[in-house]
Formats: structure tokens, sequence, C-alpha cells
């Protein structure tokens, strides 16, 4: 056997398997079509997720006004709520799951409203929401809710 003939048969008996260029870039541009499909669809749940928590937020504050009222005789602001163990600290400086909570009025002894407005519109959430003491949610899709608004069915 020559020098030739014996690199030849190294190279039959010692062929690596493995892909090649072409085939991990394929892949890599399926990924890339998979992954800008799902992207939107991605973003659209978070700010759904982040609305429903919003909503649930505001009954959560509504329970806990009624109770704040009954132990101290009138009604308070979201971080008087959060301080008296009410809420959870999880509204951290009147924010959550990408709403902020602000009184929309001074609390009164028989009255209070809070609005929830997304941190980043069309990021964070698209809807604004408003909960008074009666306990009804409100919503606006472009601007703060208020009391004459839709409520949330």
């Amino acid at each position: 056997m020559n020098g030739c003939e014996r690199r030849r048969a190294r190279g039959r008996g010692s062929r690596k398997k493995g892909f090649t260029l072409i085939e991990l870039m394929m892949v890599i541009l399926v990924l890339s079509i998979l992954l800008t499909a799902a992207i939107p669809g991605i973003s659209n749940a978070k700010r759904r997720a982040n609305e429903a928590s919003a909503i649930a937020a505001l009954r959560l504050i509504s329970q806990a006004q009624s109770q704040y009222r009954v132990r101290y005789g009138s009604f308070t602001s979201v971080p008087q709520l959060e301080s008296s163990g009410l809420i959870s600290d999880d509204f951290q400086d009147s924010e959550k799951s990408g709403y902020s909570f602000e009184n929309a009025a001074a609390p009164t002894g028989g009255d209070w409203s809070v609005r929830a407005n997304p941190t980043s519109p069309g990021v964070s959430g698209d809807r604004y929401f408003f909960v008074d003491t009666s306990g009804v949610i409100r919503y606006n899709d472009s601007t703060q809710a208020s009391a004459i608004d839709a409520a949330i069915e």
C-alpha cells in the first residue's frame, strides 16, 4: 500500500458524523421564524395577565377598604392599606404587575376611589381601571377610567 492509498483508507474509516454548516443555518432560520411568529402572542398574553391581575387587585382593595372602615371608622389610601396589613406588600410603591394604583380622590369617612393605570400603556397593559365605594370595577380603553365608564362584566 502506497501513501496515497493509506490516506484514502484512513479517510473512509475516520469520517465523523455531524451537522454541516448549511444544516445548522437552516435550523437557525426555522427557529427564528417560529420565534418571530410567537413573540406578539407572548406579549398579548402578558398584557392580558397584567390586566387580570389589576382587576383582582382592585377587588382586593375594595374588600380591604371595607375591613379598614370597620376597624378604624373611615376609608384610607392604598399605601395605608398596605402598611396596616390588609393588602399584601406586593404593592411596592403602589405598583403591581405593570399597573400603578392610586387614589382617584382623597378618601373620606364615607367615600373612596382607586385607579389602576398601566405603567407603560400598550406594553404592560391596554386598559385603565377604576373602582369606588360601590365595588363596581370600571374600565376605559384610552385614558384614565372613572365612575362613568363601562363596568367589567
